[in-house]
């Protein structure tokens, strides 16, 4: 008697802490139930939002591009020559070099890359039933696309991205019962994984042939420059130098900002296969996905 006082009045309570020590333990299992059948959303979401940011920096890099082609084809006409509708395009010899068909096709590419990681988020995310259908119908919509854009410039597209559309189609039906989440979203990257390494080789095949060009632009306005530079004692001297000088600026930017994309499109294939490697609770470590991060980050602030 004098035992149990001494313990109820000042001493240990061994039977409430054994209670209380139950409790926790049984907090603990549920939440980690819990967690083991749950995706890591916030992966998905970065890869999703990644691909998005390279879709956003790549359209607005091709937009520079065009407007350096445009600049180039004026400063390089014939001036000679009566102005016609064509005087300004880019056609030499009755041949087109226009780089815009290319940069489309390319940028066709990159929105596959994005709607693909969609379905993946749709199908990780809580509420993922009503999303999967919709990110499923648009990335076989940017499929098509792709596939009509190689075929305008004769570039026949195999397997890049086929796999991509077959896996997100097969997983709709496979994904609508929540207790199958994980499952559907192995099965998708599983079968994905090779095509996206594809995928990315096909985005950044050309990007060595554009760079060169952009070269080649800025080489023979600089020429065409020196040619018509005002005197150094003309007031036009400082705004025409002034101009030639950003447009310089310009396309050095471009190149820049081509071989930054360059480098955050190749870390999208280990990104996803390190995000895949964590639906098996394997170790994994996070080095992929903090250098996909950094390229973002450094593409982001490509045009500030």
């Amino acid at each position: 008697m004098r035992q149990k006082a001494e313990t109820s009045s000042g001493g240990i309570n061994f039977d409430r802490l054994q209670k209380i020590l139950a409790i926790y333990l049984l907090i603990c299992f549920t939440l980690f139930l819990i967690t083991c059948h749950k995706p890591p959303i916030a992966k998905y979401q970065l890869l999703s939002e990644s691909s998005q940011r390279i879709l956003s920096v790549t359209e607005e890099t091709y937009l520079r591009i065009a407007k350096l082609q445009h600049q180039f084809t004026v400063t390089t006409a014939d001036r000679d020559k009566p102005i016609t509708r064509d005087t300004f395009k880019p056609i030499i010899d009755g041949q087109s070099f226009d780089l815009l068909p290319e940069l489309r096709f390319r940028e066709t590419a990159i929105e596959v890359l994005v709607n693909y990681f969609r379905v993946l988020q749709a199908l990780a995310e809580r509420d993922f039933v009503s999303e999967v259908n919709p990110a499923a119908e648009k990335l076989a919509g940017s499929l098509k696309s792709l596939t009509e854009s190689s075929a305008r410039l004769n570039r026949p597209v195999t397997k890049q991205g086929t796999g991509l559309l077959a896996s997100g189609a097969n997983a709709i039906g496979r994904s609508l019962v929540h207790k199958k989440r994980i499952k559907a979203l192995k099965s998708v990257m599983d079968s994905s994984q090779v095509d996206l390494v594809q995928l990315a080789e096909l985005i950044n095949s050309t990007n060595e042939k554009i760079k060169r060009f952009v070269d080649l632009m800025l080489d023979r306005i600089i020429a065409h420059a020196n040619v018509a530079r005002p005197d150094y004692d003309s007031p036009q001297r400082f705004a025409f130098d002034l101009r030639i000088a950003d447009t310089i600026n310009e396309g050095e930017n471009i190149n820049r900002t081509l071989d930054k994309l360059s480098q955050a499109i190749n870390e999208i294939p280990p990104a996803h296969a390190a995000v895949r490697k964590m639906l098996d609770k394997k170790p994994e470590t996070w080095a992929t996905l903090q250098q996909l991060t950094k390229d973002i980050n450094q593409i982001s602030k490509s045009y500030r």
